[in-house]
Protein backbone atom coordinates (compact mmCIF):
# COMPACT_ATOMS: atom_id res chain seq x y z
CA UNK A 1 0.00 0.00 0.00
CA UNK A 2 1.19 3.16 -0.82
CA UNK A 3 1.05 6.42 1.85
CA UNK A 4 0.87 9.45 0.15
CA UNK A 5 2.51 12.47 1.72
CA UNK A 6 -1.30 14.14 2.72
CA UNK A 7 -1.75 10.45 4.06
CA UNK A 8 2.14 10.78 6.13
CA UNK A 9 0.59 14.22 7.35
CA UNK A 10 -2.31 13.24 8.75
CA UNK A 11 -0.39 10.07 10.28
CA UNK A 12 2.35 12.51 12.32
CA UNK A 13 -0.90 14.71 13.18
CA UNK A 14 -2.48 12.08 15.12
CA UNK A 15 1.05 10.71 16.26
CA UNK A 16 1.60 14.01 17.35
CA UNK A 17 -1.86 14.71 19.76
CA UNK A 18 -0.73 11.26 20.91
CA UNK A 19 2.45 12.05 22.10
CA UNK A 20 1.19 15.15 23.47
CA UNK A 21 -1.33 13.75 25.50
CA UNK A 22 1.03 11.01 27.23
CA UNK A 23 3.51 14.09 27.95
CA UNK A 24 0.81 16.00 29.89
CA UNK A 25 -0.31 13.02 31.58
CA UNK A 26 3.51 12.09 32.11
CA UNK A 27 4.06 15.70 33.65
CA UNK A 28 0.75 15.83 35.59
CA UNK A 29 1.47 12.54 37.02
CA UNK A 30 5.13 12.91 38.55
CA UNK A 31 3.78 16.41 40.27
CA UNK A 32 1.32 14.39 41.84
CA UNK A 33 3.47 11.20 43.04
CA UNK A 34 5.68 13.44 44.22
CA UNK A 35 3.51 15.67 46.40
CA UNK A 36 1.63 12.58 47.88
CA UNK A 37 5.03 10.25 47.20
CA UNK A 38 4.76 9.31 51.43
CA UNK A 39 0.86 8.42 51.22
CA UNK A 40 1.71 5.84 47.81
CA UNK A 41 4.61 4.77 49.36
CA UNK A 42 2.96 3.75 53.00
CA UNK A 43 -0.34 2.28 50.49
CA UNK A 44 2.24 0.03 48.59
CA UNK A 45 4.25 -0.58 51.29
CA UNK A 46 7.70 1.09 50.00
CA UNK A 47 10.27 1.80 52.54
CA UNK A 48 11.41 5.41 51.61
CA UNK A 49 14.97 4.82 53.84
CA UNK A 50 17.37 1.54 54.23
CA UNK A 51 19.44 0.90 57.57
CA UNK A 52 22.82 -0.72 56.24
CA UNK A 53 24.91 -1.77 59.28
CA UNK A 54 28.81 -2.53 58.80
CA UNK A 55 30.56 -5.12 60.48
CA UNK A 56 32.17 -2.96 62.40
CA UNK A 57 29.12 -1.50 64.04
CA UNK A 58 28.36 -2.81 67.65
CA UNK A 59 25.79 -0.36 69.33
CA UNK A 60 21.98 0.51 68.33
CA UNK A 61 21.82 3.76 66.27
CA UNK A 62 20.15 6.39 68.06
CA UNK A 63 18.92 9.34 65.06
CA UNK A 64 17.43 11.70 67.91
CA UNK A 65 18.12 11.68 71.54
CA UNK A 66 14.67 13.15 73.34
CA UNK A 67 14.89 15.47 75.72
CA UNK A 68 12.25 13.79 77.24
CA UNK A 69 11.41 10.30 78.67
CA UNK A 70 7.77 10.55 78.62
CA UNK A 71 4.57 11.99 76.76
CA UNK A 72 3.42 13.96 79.35
CA UNK A 73 6.90 15.76 79.69
CA UNK A 74 6.57 16.66 75.62
CA UNK A 75 3.32 17.99 76.36
CA UNK A 76 3.95 20.25 79.05
CA UNK A 77 7.11 21.46 77.39
CA UNK A 78 5.41 22.25 74.25
CA UNK A 79 2.49 24.05 75.93
CA UNK A 80 4.97 26.18 77.93
CA UNK A 81 6.88 26.97 74.30
CA UNK A 82 3.37 28.19 72.71
CA UNK A 83 2.55 30.66 76.10
CA UNK A 84 6.12 32.11 75.80
CA UNK A 85 5.36 32.57 71.95
CA UNK A 86 2.16 33.87 72.74
CA UNK A 87 3.49 35.99 75.29
CA UNK A 88 6.26 37.66 72.86
CA UNK A 89 4.66 37.78 69.70
CA UNK A 90 1.47 39.87 71.37
CA UNK A 91 2.17 43.53 70.46
CA UNK A 92 0.54 46.56 72.54
CA UNK A 93 0.08 48.74 69.70
CA UNK A 94 -1.30 52.15 72.06
CA UNK A 95 -2.41 52.22 75.83
CA UNK A 96 -4.29 55.34 75.95
CA UNK A 97 -5.17 56.44 79.82
CA UNK A 98 -3.90 53.51 81.53
CA UNK A 99 -6.71 51.00 79.91
CA UNK A 100 -4.44 48.20 80.69
CA UNK A 101 -3.22 46.23 82.61
CA UNK A 102 -7.30 45.42 83.87
CA UNK A 103 -7.59 44.53 87.53
CA UNK A 104 -7.42 41.55 88.83
CA UNK A 105 -11.56 40.27 89.09
CA UNK A 106 -12.61 43.02 86.84
CA UNK A 107 -16.08 42.80 85.22
CA UNK A 108 -15.85 43.12 81.48
CA UNK A 109 -18.44 42.84 78.21
CA UNK A 110 -16.68 41.00 75.31
CA UNK A 111 -17.93 42.26 71.93
CA UNK A 112 -17.39 40.08 68.30
CA UNK A 113 -18.79 36.79 67.61
CA UNK A 114 -14.69 36.14 67.69
CA UNK A 115 -15.08 35.42 71.30
CA UNK A 116 -16.99 32.39 70.83
CA UNK A 117 -15.00 31.53 67.84
CA UNK A 118 -11.04 32.52 67.74
CA UNK A 119 -8.76 32.41 65.65
CA UNK A 120 -6.04 29.95 66.08
CA UNK A 121 -3.08 28.30 64.45
CA UNK A 122 -4.95 25.47 63.04
CA UNK A 123 -3.89 25.36 59.57
CA UNK A 124 -1.58 22.93 57.98
CA UNK A 125 0.31 21.23 60.90
CA UNK A 126 -0.37 23.38 63.24
CA UNK A 127 -3.26 22.70 65.76
CA UNK A 128 -5.11 25.20 67.97
CA UNK A 129 -6.11 24.27 71.90
CA UNK A 130 -9.85 24.08 71.92
CA UNK A 131 -9.93 25.81 75.25
CA UNK A 132 -12.14 29.04 74.78
CA UNK A 133 -11.48 33.05 75.48
CA UNK A 134 -14.41 32.97 78.32
CA UNK A 135 -12.79 30.24 80.08
CA UNK A 136 -8.98 31.55 79.26
CA UNK A 137 -10.34 34.86 80.92
CA UNK A 138 -11.85 33.59 83.55
CA UNK A 139 -9.28 31.30 84.83
CA UNK A 140 -8.23 31.81 88.34
CA UNK A 141 -10.73 34.71 88.82
CA UNK A 142 -8.41 37.14 86.37
CA UNK A 143 -11.99 38.50 84.51
CA UNK A 144 -15.49 37.74 85.12
CA UNK A 145 -17.26 37.95 81.04
CA UNK A 146 -20.91 39.17 80.93
CA UNK A 147 -22.73 36.11 80.14
CA UNK A 148 -25.60 37.60 78.37
CA UNK A 149 -23.85 38.65 75.30
CA UNK A 150 -21.40 35.78 74.98
CA UNK A 151 -24.61 33.65 75.12
CA UNK A 152 -26.28 35.53 72.34
CA UNK A 153 -22.93 35.57 70.35
CA UNK A 154 -23.05 31.55 70.60
CA UNK A 155 -26.74 31.31 69.81
CA UNK A 156 -27.03 34.17 66.61
CA UNK A 157 -26.52 31.55 63.67
CA UNK A 158 -23.67 32.62 62.40
CA UNK A 159 -21.25 29.62 61.52
CA UNK A 160 -18.70 28.88 58.77
CA UNK A 161 -14.90 29.03 57.85
CA UNK A 162 -13.38 32.46 57.48
CA UNK A 163 -10.85 31.44 55.04
CA UNK A 164 -11.55 29.03 52.59
CA UNK A 165 -8.78 28.17 50.33
CA UNK A 166 -9.22 26.12 47.11
CA UNK A 167 -5.97 24.46 47.33
CA UNK A 168 -2.42 23.77 46.52
CA UNK A 169 -2.07 23.77 42.92
CA UNK A 170 -5.43 25.83 42.63
CA UNK A 171 -5.92 29.17 40.66
CA UNK A 172 -9.20 29.86 42.24
CA UNK A 173 -9.52 32.47 44.64
CA UNK A 174 -9.89 32.04 48.06
CA UNK A 175 -13.29 33.05 50.06
CA UNK A 176 -13.00 35.40 52.63
CA UNK A 177 -16.16 36.01 55.25
CA UNK A 178 -15.26 38.18 58.64
CA UNK A 179 -18.65 35.97 59.73
CA UNK A 180 -19.41 38.70 62.66
CA UNK A 181 -23.05 38.57 64.18
CA UNK A 182 -25.44 41.02 62.96
CA UNK A 183 -26.68 44.11 65.13
CA UNK A 184 -29.57 42.76 66.00
CA UNK A 185 -28.03 40.34 68.24
CA UNK A 186 -27.33 43.76 70.72
CA UNK A 187 -31.03 43.21 72.04
CA UNK A 188 -32.87 45.21 74.75
CA UNK A 189 -31.79 41.98 77.65
CA UNK A 190 -28.50 42.14 76.01
CA UNK A 191 -27.90 45.98 76.48
CA UNK A 192 -29.02 46.20 80.04
CA UNK A 193 -26.57 43.19 81.10
CA UNK A 194 -24.20 45.76 80.32
CA UNK A 195 -24.83 47.93 83.77
CA UNK A 196 -23.11 44.41 85.60
CA UNK A 197 -20.27 44.00 83.12
CA UNK A 198 -18.83 47.68 82.65
CA UNK A 199 -15.37 47.93 84.10
CA UNK A 200 -14.43 47.91 80.51
CA UNK A 201 -15.90 46.75 77.11
CA UNK A 202 -13.24 44.79 75.00
CA UNK A 203 -14.10 44.78 71.39
CA UNK A 204 -12.69 41.40 69.02
CA UNK A 205 -11.45 41.83 64.84
CA UNK A 206 -11.26 38.43 63.77
CA UNK A 207 -9.43 37.72 60.84
CA UNK A 208 -7.80 34.26 59.80
CA UNK A 209 -5.70 32.86 56.96
CA UNK A 210 -2.71 30.47 56.34
CA UNK A 211 -0.70 28.11 54.26
CA UNK A 212 -3.25 27.19 51.17
CA UNK A 213 -5.17 30.41 52.48
CA UNK A 214 -4.22 33.43 51.93
CA UNK A 215 -6.40 36.62 52.46
CA UNK A 216 -7.83 37.40 49.33
CA UNK A 217 -7.96 41.24 48.28
CA UNK A 218 -10.95 40.85 46.92
CA UNK A 219 -13.69 42.13 48.84
CA UNK A 220 -14.90 39.87 51.84
CA UNK A 221 -17.92 37.71 50.85
CA UNK A 222 -19.86 39.70 53.49
CA UNK A 223 -18.32 43.08 54.00
CA UNK A 224 -17.83 46.23 51.86
CA UNK A 225 -13.98 46.38 51.46
CA UNK A 226 -11.10 44.50 51.03
CA UNK A 227 -11.32 41.53 53.93
CA UNK A 228 -8.56 42.91 56.09
CA UNK A 229 -10.10 46.21 56.23
CA UNK A 230 -12.86 47.16 58.92
CA UNK A 231 -15.97 46.39 57.66
CA UNK A 232 -19.19 48.11 58.61
CA UNK A 233 -20.42 45.71 60.60
CA UNK A 234 -17.46 45.46 62.65
CA UNK A 235 -18.00 49.78 62.91
CA UNK A 236 -21.20 49.25 63.79
CA UNK A 237 -20.35 47.18 66.78
CA UNK A 238 -17.43 49.45 67.76
CA UNK A 239 -19.97 52.13 68.47
CA UNK A 240 -22.10 49.74 70.15
CA UNK A 241 -19.02 49.60 72.51
CA UNK A 242 -18.08 53.01 72.52
CA UNK A 243 -21.69 54.77 73.36
CA UNK A 244 -22.44 52.02 76.54
CA UNK A 245 -18.88 52.10 78.03
CA UNK A 246 -15.96 54.34 79.18
CA UNK A 247 -13.12 52.24 78.68
CA UNK A 248 -12.70 49.98 75.69
CA UNK A 249 -10.08 47.82 74.37
CA UNK A 250 -9.74 46.67 70.87
CA UNK A 251 -8.38 43.15 70.45
CA UNK A 252 -7.21 42.00 66.82
CA UNK A 253 -7.29 38.30 66.92
CA UNK A 254 -5.03 37.14 63.84
CA UNK A 255 -2.58 35.31 62.27
CA UNK A 256 -2.07 37.63 59.84
CA UNK A 257 -0.42 40.98 59.10
CA UNK A 258 -3.12 43.82 59.82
Amino acid sequence: MKITNFGKTQMWRVLTVIFAFLLTIFIEGTVIANQYSNKINGFLNIPSSELVETEESTETPIYFKSDFTTAKEVWEHNTEVAKRLETEGAALLKNENDALPLTKGAKVTVFGRSSVDMVKAKDSNSKGSNVDLKTQFETNGRLSINPTLYEAYKNCGVSGTRVKGAGFGKSDPTTCSILEAPMSVYTDEVRTSYANYDDAAIVIVARDGGEGADPNPAIAADGDKQYLALQQQEKDMIKEATDNFDKVILLVNTINMM
